[in-house]
């Protein structure tokens, strides 16, 4: 359950952050929003860090690398960020 639940942001959370970091990149963000994005990437890490944790608890239980147990709960890997 923790590993879903901290699996991606809340929708509209999610759809603020996407909006800010497209900002970012188009370098129109303002320092309030900056403000803004930096505190849902730091949450974003926070959600990261207890899914990571609990992957790894069930791997352990489950005797398989996280690698494998992400693979047999059809989670894919993904290098990008949320």
């Amino acid at each position: 359950r923790e590993i879903w639940e901290n699996s991606q942001l809340p929708p509209e959370k999610q759809k603020r952050f996407n909006r800010l970091r497209r900002k970012l990149q188009e370098e129109t963000i303002s320092e309030t929003e900056r403000k803004e994005l930096l505190a849902l990437w730091r949450e974003v890490e926070r959600r990261n860090v207890r899914r990571l944790e609990a992957l790894i608890k069930l791997a352990r239980r489950r005797g398989v690398t996280v690698r494998e147990l992400m693979r047999q709960l059809g989670i894919k890997e993904n290098r990008d960020v949320f």
